[in-house]
């Protein structure tokens, strides 16, 4: 049974980001839309051009530490935000993975709360794109 928390791989060599729990809400959060071209003969029959379909997964990461954040922040802003594939596996307990490239260029992380120290627990939430074809 699948533990739902996901885990990232990127780089050469390569760097594993690793998280605490699971994503808040709907652990495969995925939306599939087809890139086509449909046209229309003078008879009224339709024609339909499939391109690709692309998948988009939004996951929102809680209950990030400070560490985790730094981490996700490094992968986003040293390889991610540069149009870089990277692995991405739904559960780290399961083999399944997905080469995917970020489908949202933002990164706002969200304070939470104290953790009770001089620092904070974070979340932040991203989406991951890959393409059929």
């Amino acid at each position: 049974m699948a533990n739902w928390i996901p885990e990232i791989q990127y780089g050469a060599g390569p760097t594993t980001l690793n998280f605490t729990y699971p994503p808040e809400g709907d652990p495969q959060n995925e939306s599939l839309s087809g890139d086509l071209i449909v046209s229309k003969s003078l008879d009224g029959t339709q024609q339909t051009q499939w391109n690709y379909t692309e998948e988009i997964i939004t996951l929102n990461f809680v209950f990030l530490t400070k560490t985790q954040l730094d981490n996700l922040r490094t992968f986003y802003t040293s390889h991610a935000v540069k149009g870089n594939t990277f692995t991405f596996l739904p559960s780290d307990d399961e083999v399944t993975s997905f080469t995917m490239t970020l489908a949202d260029y933002r990164f706002q992380p969200r304070r939470v709360w104290s953790d009770g120290s001089s620092d904070f627990i974070y979340e932040v939430q991203m989406s991951f794109r890959r393409v059929y074809t």
